[in-house]
């Protein structure tokens, strides 16, 4: 078993947009090709699982947390900062007077159990007093109001005029359009 390098800091290092991904590849081969490997450990791209609702459906995707940034392991010397520094989209490391500054180890505690998380974040096109048309259920084609969100449940509470009165209804997310 190795012994893991004690100088090893996180950095954030600023690309070129949408070129993340090709940035992580390549300090990673570049790293293994200059012998670097024990210095540039690991590239990270923080990505967000996340649940839209389009029309009636739900889709999920990845979405990248911070894009046009990425995050490097690795223990900064001239050799690692030219190597990191000069590949291709990457555009500069965060820094301070010139000196690139690691993270703290509570941020990156932050980042890895967000980035380790499998619930994903759902997206809701909807707002809170908008009005809706329920599209199927016992209330379809009804009209109300959204009095709350329920993005966890996928769910609103919509206030439904019935017989002159204002009803509130529990809908699912996958039953509303709006108007």
């Amino acid at each position: 078993m190795t012994k893991a390098n004690p100088n090893l800091k996180w950095y954030v290092i600023t690309t070129l947009s949408n070129y993340e991904k090709r940035v992580e590849e390549a300090i990673l081969v570049r790293a293994q090709r200059e012998g670097l490997e024990d210095k540039i450990t690991r590239v990270l791209i923080p990505v967000e699982k996340e649940v839209k609702m389009i029309g009636h459906q739900k889709k999920e995707s990845s979405k990248k947390v911070f894009p046009g940034y990425v995050l490097v392991e690795m223990d900064l010397d001239d050799a690692t900062w030219n190597l990191v520094r000069t590949t291709p989209g990457v555009t500069g490391f965060i820094s301070s007077k010139k000196k690139p500054l690691p993270l703290s180890p509570e941020e990156v505690e932050k980042i890895m159990m967000y980035a380790k998380s499998d619930k994903p974040v759902i997206r809701v096109e909807f707002e809170k007093g908008q009005v809706v048309r329920v599209t199927a259920g016992p209330f379809a084609e009804q009209t109300g109001v959204i009095d709350e969100i329920f993005p966890e449940k996928g769910t609103v509470r919509l206030v439904i005029n019935l017989f002159g009165r204002d009803t509130p209804a529990e809908i699912a997310l996958t039953q509303i359009e709006k108007v």
